[in-house]
Formats: C-alpha cells, sequence, structure tokens
C-alpha cells in the first residue's frame, strides 16, 4: 500500500485519490543484469562465437573500438563479411539490441584481423 501527500505553499495537505503509480523492480538474481563478454577475434578472417555461445536471455551489446577496421556480427548464423543476416558495425560504432528483442541463437563475431578487440555485453 502507498499514501501520496502533498503539501502545498500555503502548508495545507491534500490526498490524492485514483491515481496510477509505476514501479520498476531491480532483479538483484542477475538475470536482468549485463554480463560482460568482450574478448579479442582469435583468428582474423574466422567467425567466433561470443558470450562462450550462450545465447543473451534478452539481449545484447557489441561494440568495435578498432579505428579502421568493420566487425561482423549475426545472431542467426556464422558471421560473415557482406553475408545476409550478418550486422556491419562500422570502425568506432556498435549495436545493440532494440528493447524487447530476443537473439535468434548464440551472437558470433569477425573482423579480418586476429587480435581485433571486441567489446560486448549480454543481459
Amino acid at each position: 500500500a502507498f499514501k501520496l501527500t502533498i503539501t502545498n505553499t500555503t502548508g495545507s495537505t491534500s490526498n490524492l485519490t485514483n491515481f496510477a503509480l509505476l514501479l520498476q523492480a531491480s532483479d538483484q538474481s542477475s538475470k536482468d543484469n549485463a554480463v560482460d563478454g568482450s574478448t579479442t577475434i582469435t583468428a582474423g578472417g574466422t567467425a567466433q562465437n561470443l558470450f562462450g555461445g550462450s545465447v543473451p536471455v534478452n539481449g545484447f551489446a557489441v561494440y568495435n573500438p578498432h579505428a579502421t577496421e568493420y566487425l561482423w556480427i549475426s545472431d542467426s548464423a556464422m558471421a560473415a563479411a557482406n553475408a545476409a543476416g550478418c550486422i556491419p558495425i562500422a570502425p568506432l560504432g556498435g549495436y545493440e539490441t532494440p528493447p524487447g528483442y530476443r537473439p535468434l541463437g548464440a551472437v558470433s563475431a569477425i573482423a579480418v584481423t586476429t587480435g581485433h578487440v571486441v567489446t560486448a555485453r549480454r543481459w
């Protein structure tokens, strides 16, 4: 139960009725909290799974901190440059799933250079 009391500038009290209040609870069990999945590309030109191959429960974000090289990601197939279903991430860019999006499968990434840094989060 909630009681909302508003006091005006004259000091008198007003009680509101028929009001709505939206509450959002934080889940401390970690199911809705972000998990780091940052990594580096272990073999340039070869796709690899992010997040240990786990499918993100609610969504994900991937950022490309490389200054000159594209990164490609996919949650529907193994990532490949310029391939159907793959998302290009420009140098110094990023991709975040839209609100309410549920990934289709494991997220994979590919870049040309071995050691290409990938910054990733899942939730």
